[in-house]
């Protein structure tokens, strides 16, 4: 059988790879930062729910975060650009106002206590 395939043109030619050959699967580099990694997908033909059909899926790959925003079918790129950046901002001021309230804590819990005063590592009223 092998034989008859080597000597017949139409199968030499039809079994012959015709690009290089495959390498290693190369891994995704890691993000330095939140939201500079990002996958985007549409998940549409859903029953409407306020005159929405679709939602867009958006997924940051650092911090695994997935969003949904809920927009038409027929969306064109000026909409979906505000409904992205809307989300986007928002996730920002999240992000801000939890490294805020993150870093008041900080500062709060290592203060020493008002009516206490320190004197030589204990603490005396």
């Amino acid at each position: 059988m092998k034989k008859f395939v080597k000597s017949c043109d139409v199968c030499v030619l039809a079994n012959n790879p015709h690009h290089r050959l495959h390498g290693f699967l190369q891994p995704l580099p890691i993000s330095t930062s939140p939201w500079f990694s990002i996958s985007m997908d549409f998940i549409t033909n859903l029953p409407p729910s306020s005159s929405n059909d679709s939602i867009l899926v958006v997924v940051d790959y650092l911090m695994k975060m997935v969003h949904f925003i809920m927009c038409i079918k027929t969306i064109i790129a000026k909409e979906w650009l505000s409904y992205f950046l809307i989300m986007f901002f928002n996730i920002m001021v999240f992000i801000k106002i939890s490294f805020m309230i993150i870093v008041t804590t900080l500062a709060l819990s290592s203060r020493p206590r008002q009516g206490f005063v320190k004197v030589q590592g204990k603490c005396e009223t």
